[in-house]
């Protein structure tokens, strides 16, 4: 546990005072009945907090056959009785955080938030920017919309000439929201928090690590998975693959019916790479596969071939941005990722693709200096002048600095997961990042002492469904026993759940750069067969 200091005590408030404000006698902490620990969260809404609009808290309490049942990587597990309060960071940053009003187990939790956030979604499901999953294991949990109000995740329109909100959003959030959600729990429950975690995905992943290099005594364990770590590249990346779908008349060139057939190809050739014929491509970096074998032979545009000019968009996408314009790192799209592009690359016609949405967003209102505005597409950029065009924007928005020493040096744990399946968030820049840092911080024995990355084979964005792959994991636990207990995570166990016949598959996600291998002997389908190697 990190030591407290000055600074953090100074928004303590005591429990005795928050009862006194509740009409109670007793210790809210160990009030017997519901209507005093319920007066006790009522009473929160008076706390007094610097820079912070007033709160409102109210008990949350549940019927047994009402309570809602949250999704765990364990199974289904109930929700809790919690004292929920909402509130906002001045300007703008609106917050909830759920306290569980029994069996609080002494620890702060702080989800981060997908896309350009924009909404308070306390009920998220799953485990990605999601609080429940956290409060259903005691932890009075918090999550944030990131300073402004959007449609949806990749609606960008708010930081139009919005400076104050692109500031809260890139940084500001985290420090804030942390410092006011952990006053309130002390003043709730008269102790603070015993440990401190934080765990995002995506922009929530850009997030985390924010943390761990501006802010590195915040958390005390953080869990970072596919992470936007540089805003600036990925706006460039998500240009280059609009640029390379869309045509003279402005329509996509990809048939978005041939997605299944170049995945199913890519499958067929690539999934033995590793050795087995499992359905999986256990590492696309590996993959060898030539968009040219499918193309039609006549030059027609027939559904079970693709034509020349779709052949040139994929292979541009699988080829990825040249380093030419200031890539840091690979940014391809990864092989076997196919399964996830309706949603992102090739939609169906009415229906925007991800990569499209954000890349609007992006160009339109975030990576500028001075914003283009609505007008402005990413078909219209020039790739060859543009990286020197975000140097301002691209100071605030980064969070790709290897330089962790303070946050080891605050004993410090962060575990990053990550897709290889990604289309995204792409694989290779959480691998070179994570690379970067253990050159920087003296080499992979170094950097395993406080800083994991697992990767993930099949799993696309921040736990979208795979078709075979196990990518079911508990990382919450296994980031409490690193921080808590000093159990460093080796191999974590990764199953794939089928509702109707329960675990179809198991397997060891390997401590990077170990990959799972199979022993010889034993069921595939069984993580007992396989062991974390660092040999091929």
């Amino acid at each position: 546990m990190k030591q407290l200091g000055i600074k953090r005590l100074r928004y303590s408030m005591s429990i005795a005072l928050a009862c006194c404000i509740a009409g109670i006698s007793v210790g809210c902490s160990e009030a017997a009945s519901d209507d005093q620990s319920s007066a006790a969260c009522a009473a929160l809404q008076d706390l007094s907090l610097s820079n912070t609009s007033p709160l409102s808290a109210s008990a949350m309490r549940f019927r047994e056959n009402e309570r809602p049942a949250i999704d765990t990587a364990g199974g289904k597990v109930d929700m809790p009785d919690y004292c929920r309060v909402q509130g906002a960071v001045r300007p703008q940053i609106n917050f909830e955080i759920r306290l569980p009003l029994d069996d609080w187990n002494g620890k702060f939790y702080m989800a981060g938030c997908g896309g350009f956030c924009g909404r308070v979604m306390a009920d998220k499901e799953g485990y990605s920017n999601a609080i429940n999953v956290a409060v259903v294991r005691g932890y009075a949990a918090v999550t944030t919309d990131a300073g402004h109000w959007g449609t949806h995740a990749a609606d960008g329109v708010w930081a139009y000439n919005n400076r104050s909100a692109e500031l809260d959003y890139s940084y500001r959030v985290i420090p804030e929201v942390s410092r006011v959600a952990k006053a309130i729990v002390r003043g709730f429950y008269g102790r603070p928090e015993q440990y401190s975690y934080f765990s995002g995905c995506s922009n929530g992943g850009r997030m985390g690590a924010m943390a761990i290099q501006r802010y590195p005594d915040l958390f005390d364990g953080v869990l970072i998975g596919s992470p936007a770590l540089d805003w600036r590249t990925l706006s460039m990346f998500s240009s280059w693959l609009v640029k390379a779908n869309t045509g003279e008349d402005g329509k996509l060139m990809f048939d978005h019916r041939k997605t299944a057939l170049l995945g199913d190809a890519v499958m067929a050739h690539c999934d033995i790479k590793d050795g087995l014929k499992d359905g999986q491509i256990d590492d696309p970096r590996k993959c060898d596969f030539e968009p040219e074998t499918l193309q039609c032979p006549d030059g027609s545009g027939d559904t079970d071939c693709l034509t020349a000019t779709e052949v040139d968009v994929v292979n541009k996408w699988y080829g990825g941005l040249p380093n030419t314009y200031g890539a840091d790192w690979s940014y391809k799209v990864p092989f076997g990722s196919e399964t996830y592009w309706p949603a992102w690359l090739t939609p169906p016609p009415g229906h925007p693709g991800g990569i499209y949405l954000f890349g609007d967003g992006l160009h339109k209102y975030l990576v500028y200096e001075k914003d283009p505005g609505p007008d402005y597409s990413p078909v219209d950029l020039n790739l060859d002048r543009y990286p020197a065009q975000l140097d301002y924007m691209r100071q605030f928005y980064r969070a790709d600095n290897p330089d962790l020493s303070s946050f080891r040096a605050s004993d410090g744990k962060v575990i990053f997961y990550q897709g290889l399946a990604d289309p995204a968030a792409i694989p290779g820049a959480t691998i070179g990042y994570y690379e970067d840092v253990r050159e920087e911080m003296g080499g992979q024995a170094e950097t395993d002492k406080f800083a994991r990355l697992f990767l993930i084979p099949g799993a696309g964005h921040c736990w979208e469904p795979p078709e075979v792959s196990p990518n079911t994991f508990d990382p919450i636990a296994e980031l409490e026993n690193w921080v808590e207990h000093g159990i460093a995570p080796e191999r974590i166990e990764a199953v794939r759940n089928n509702p109707t016949t329960g675990t179809a598959r198991s397997r060891p996600l390997c401590a990077y750069p170990a990959i799972a291998k199979y022993k010889g002997e034993g069921s595939i389908e069984e993580s007992s067969s396989f062991e974390c190697s660092l040999s091929e």
